[in-house]
């Protein structure tokens, strides 16, 4: 062999690994290519975030596809996402359960949560295993029409709170749900959830941030085949104060908080790929139905598209 064709040889090996260089880059390449110049807006694969990941997360290859997806195929759609939240100073917290993707903003920040701490209140009995036929004195503070139907004889059940405080926001039923489970066991166990800073002063409702309500609705997946997981979804499936799905063709089961100048929406979406989704605003005395309603119809695009490029690029 001559010294031409030795050269020649080295050069060919020097391309073909380059090549196969360039192409890990590439991969690698989106875990941070979208952090671009701006803090506030993290798209990312966070495991160790979901309690719930699916089986094929524990084969290495699978889970090595996800973290190499070409995820700058949906860079336009985030900017448009991104750009439509800044504009009407909203957060957002949405969450693949099948994958763990997440997208999410201003998640820190702390708002007035109103009446999502009532899905708190029903996640707080199932984990703590209360009988919900148990029976407590029926209180009203404000006349309000769901509890006050379902009571008998001045008492009324455990159920029947939570149905009438997740279905149409009963306030009377959370305050007997909260005078039941008292005030220091609810936080307690609101932290213990990783959710922070819920009941911070002495009214009955407190703050939540879309972190705090992401992990309820995790959590409310998690047990949804069980018989008391069952019947919070039914419940929480119904057009009450609500946004997220009325521009979808798909099911959702959801909870408002609405007071003042805020109306949050938060909910799973039961696509295929279920993901769930918390969107907050300070928009009440806006159209906040159309407001909502069409960031959830722009990341439900986005959750398709997502879908796509997973299935093309790791076979799922």
């Amino acid at each position: 062999m001559n010294m031409k064709t030795s050269n020649r040889i080295i050069m060919i090996l020097y391309v073909i690994v380059l090549s196969l260089l360039l192409i890990q880059v590439g991969k690698y390449y989106n875990k941070f290519v979208n952090k671009e110049n701006n803090d506030d807006f993290v798209i990312k694969y966070d495991y160790e975030d979901n309690s719930r990941i699916v089986s094929d997360m524990n084969n290495n290859g699978y889970s090595s596809c996800l973290n190499g997806l070409p995820l700058y195929e949906l860079d336009n759609e985030r900017k448009e996402i991104e750009e439509y939240i800044k504009e009407h100073d909203m957060a957002l917290y949405y969450g693949d359960i099948n994958t763990s993707y997440v997208l999410k903003y201003n998640e820190n920040i702390t708002y007035y949560g109103a009446s999502l701490i009532k899905l708190l209140d029903a996640l707080y009995l199932y984990d703590n295993k209360v009988n919900l036929m148990t029976k407590v004195s029926y209180i009203s503070d404000r006349g309000d029409k769901c509890s006050s139907n379902k009571q008998v004889d001045n008492e009324i059940t455990l159920k029947d709170l939570v149905y009438c405080a997740l279905s149409v926001s009963d306030n009377d039923a959370h305050f007997m749900l909260y005078n039941y489970i008292g005030r220091d066991n609810l936080v307690r166990y609101g932290d213990s959830l990783g959710a922070k800073n819920i009941l911070t002063s002495s009214e009955k409702f407190g703050n939540q941030t879309v972190i705090n309500t992401n992990i309820y609705l995790k959590k409310l997946y998690e047990i949804k085949d069980t018989k008391y997981g069952k019947f919070l979804i039914d419940t929480m499936t119904n057009d009450f104060y609500s946004s997220i799905n009325k521009k979808l063709d798909v099911n959702v089961a959801h909870k408002y908080g609405k007071w003042g100048n805020y109306y949050h929406d938060v909910g799973i979406v039961f696509d295929d790929n279920p993901y769930t989704i918390s969107i907050f605003t300070k928009s009440a005395n806006d159209d906040y139905t159309e407001l909502v309603g069409k960031l959830s119809l722009m990341i439900y695009e986005y959750h398709s598209k997502y879908w796509l490029i997973v299935n093309r690029e790791c076979g799922k």
